[in-house]
């Protein structure tokens, strides 16, 4: 995945999609965020859509008028492992940033643990791999 930057009502309308279990309309959207206004949104979704940050989900009934819902492409997990990776990029290496965000965590044991059985389990993938070599 490329370089992925979201502006400030960009990342208001994908946090409002992101916290949804469905696909919104552009006026779901602003009715779950007071600060977004209906035309704010149609911009927004406009610039989502061509950048493919979003997608159209259906077509659907708006009271009587046919209309598109929005679903996001990627997730907000997905957002924020890539804004971490592009910020330290060249200047701290993934070990210091897992061992910073891990000093930040409150289950740091529970996290580790179910670390070493994913690196385990991620070692043996790689040792499969080279072996078909």
């Amino acid at each position: 995945m490329g370089k992925i930057k979201l502006s400030g009502r960009e990342l208001d309308v994908m946090n409002v999609l992101w916290e949804s279990d469905k696909a919104l309309t552009a006026k779901e959207i602003s009715e779950r965020d007071s600060s977004l206004s209906i035309n704010t949104v149609r911009m927004v979704v406009k610039g989502l859509l061509n950048k493919e940050f979003i997608k159209v989900s259906a077509i659907v009934y708006s009271g009587t008028v046919l209309t598109q819902s929005y679903e996001p492409v990627l997730n907000a997990q997905e957002y924020m492992i890539n804004q971490i990776t592009q910020a330290v990029k060249g200047n701290v290496s993934h070990v210091q940033v897992m061992a910073a965000l891990l000093r930040q965590d409150e289950n740091e044991i529970e996290t580790i643990e179910q670390l070493e059985v994913m690196l385990k389990k991620r070692k043996e993938e790689i040792a499969k791999d080279m072996g078909k070599r």
